[in-house]
């Protein structure tokens, strides 16, 4: 065969390889079409989106944009940076530049919240931004956030209204076993709610005083049992050692007919013992100090019954208005001290000479020296020296002192009682040779703060405080075993309307 002429094989073989390429030509032809086919649909639902959708170059700026994000953009977007359109994007950005991963901003227009959801081109020369519509959603974010709000408000005032009430509330789940504390109860039982667990309803009871205890574990066994309520007053010792007070109460809830959950509430009410054992005891020494001028007075009334209206009785009877009118002060004086103690009491006050109360209290008192073996000495300064005050507050003040002093002092030292006038007040000091105990110097002036003395109730400082305070001046006091103790009484004294000396 010539050179130059092929053969039928060999024209054969071009031929298919001609119509392979003639057909892989068609089949990129067909994917060609269906390419600008998906494509179109591609631009026309990007067109039609009720979302915005975006095309920026790689400095943020927009090359593309669809009608919706015009019309949450507004009009004359293309050029414009999305930079400047979405907060915070160009720094977010800006992280991505070594490692992309997508992101998402949210920005709000008018009325209405998007999440912008950034993807970077495969081509890496831009970004597609696609924006969601996120407003429902950020509205109930808020209110969810507001409704938060409300019960973070609702909660700290419930949490203040405890503590002012000094009140806690607990329920018991009997199905779960669960118990639940409010924050209140766990500072009146002086326990942290991070430390201790009050899941064990019976560990709770330790709290109250074992003669107590069984009072409140048979109340509450009935409570789970049947259902019925209780009510009760209990002494416990808390959790960091204090004394105190509590009021019980609980209440069931029924399911199917038995007992669900119970409830209840827990008060403290120190306070309120304190002053009804206060009280009490506020008048329990007035009944004892009255006894005294009503010695006087039914001595005098007998006399004047055996013998008639005598010229030597009738001479009696100035000291018996004035036995009358000391009982009355008497017994006023506990309204006075039980107000002073709540901080409402109005004092009334005038002039009086404090040596001339101190005159009479040394009469008073002198059968209490005579038995002790003790003299009163006085150091004052010439004159007068004025107080304005209630005498007989005043005048109970320095006989409470004056008794402690007798009583703390060793037999046959003498007490003294010295006064000296300032430009300001008055300044008046009780010393006595005894000294008062290491363990009492801390609370000397607290309410039933008293160490050695068995009728002793603690009162007699704690009511010198209160008046001194209520006429606006203070009290304090020294103590050694040398020096002894001395009580400083500071009663200041309004210039204005000052009596002559």
């Amino acid at each position: 065969m010539r050179e130059g002429h092929k053969t039928g094989d060999q024209l054969q073989a071009e031929l298919a390889r001609a119509r392979a390429r003639l057909a892989a030509c068609e089949a990129r032809c067909r994917a060609g079409a269906k390419d600008r086919v998906r494509l179109a649909q591609l631009a026309e639902f990007v067109l039609h989106n009720p979302s915005p959708v975006l095309r920026t170059g790689l400095d943020g700026l927009i090359l593309r944009l669809n009608p919706a994000a015009e019309r949450v953009l507004g009009l004359g977007m293309l050029g414009r940076s999305v930079f400047d359109l979405l907060p915070g994007l160009q720094a977010a950005v800006a992280e991505r530049r070594a490692v992309w991963e997508p992101l998402c901003v949210e920005a709000g227009f008018a009325d209405r919240w998007y999440a912008f959801h950034v993807v970077r081109s495969e081509a890496r020369d831009g970004y597609y931004i696609y924006g969601n519509d996120i407003t429902e959603r950020r509205q109930a974010e808020e209110s969810l956030r507001r409704t938060q709000a409300i019960l973070a408000h609702s909660e700290a005032l419930l949490n203040q209204t405890e503590r002012l009430a000094r009140v806690g509330g607990w329920e018991f789940d009997l199905a779960s076993g669960d118990i639940s504390w409010t924050r209140e109860l766990y500072r009146i039982f002086g326990v942290e709610s991070s430390a201790y667990d009050q899941g064990d309803y019976k560990r709770n009871f330790d709290f109250v005083d074992p003669i107590w205890r069984p009072s409140l574990e048979s109340a509450f066994e009935i409570l789970l049992a049947e259902g019925s309520p209780f009510d009760l007053e209990l002494p416990i010792t808390t959790g960091d050692g204090r004394r105190r007070w509590i009021r019980a109460t609980a209440e069931a809830e029924r399911s199917g007919g038995k007992v669900g959950r119970v409830y209840g509430n827990i008060m403290d009410i120190t306070e309120l013992k304190e002053s009804e054992r206060f009280r009490e005891d506020v008048e329990r020494i007035i009944r004892h100090e009255i006894k005294t001028p009503l010695c006087g007075l039914l001595s005098l009334a007998e006399l004047v019954v055996a013998r008639g209206a005598t010229e030597r009785s009738l001479q009696l009877f100035p000291d018996l208005v004035r036995a009358v009118r000391h009982v009355m002060d008497i017994v006023d004086s506990s309204e006075k001290i039980c107000r002073m103690e709540k901080g409402d009491y109005a004092l009334k006050a005038t002039w009086f000479e404090l040596g001339t109360v101190v005159e009479k209290l040394s009469e008073e008192l002198a059968h209490m020296f005579n038995r002790k073996g003790c003299s009163m000495v006085r150091n004052a300064p010439e004159g007068p020296a004025m107080i304005h005050g209630e005498e007989f507050l005043v005048a109970d003040m320095l006989s409470n002192l004056l008794r402690n002093a007798v009583e703390a002092s060793p037999e046959g030292r003498p007490v003294t009682v010295s006064w000296e006038v300032g430009p300001d007040g008055v300044i008046i000091r009780v010393h006595n040779m005894g000294a008062v105990p290491e363990c009492v110097r801390g609370r000397f002036f607290e309410k039933y703060a008293t160490s050695g003395k068995p009728h002793g109730t603690g009162l007699g400082t704690y009511s010198a405080r209160l008046v001194a305070s209520a006429h606006g001046g203070g009290i304090g006091f020294s103590s050694s075993e040398a020096e002894g103790t001395t009580i400083e009484i500071i009663m200041p004294v309004p210039r204005e309307g000052r009596p002559a000396r």
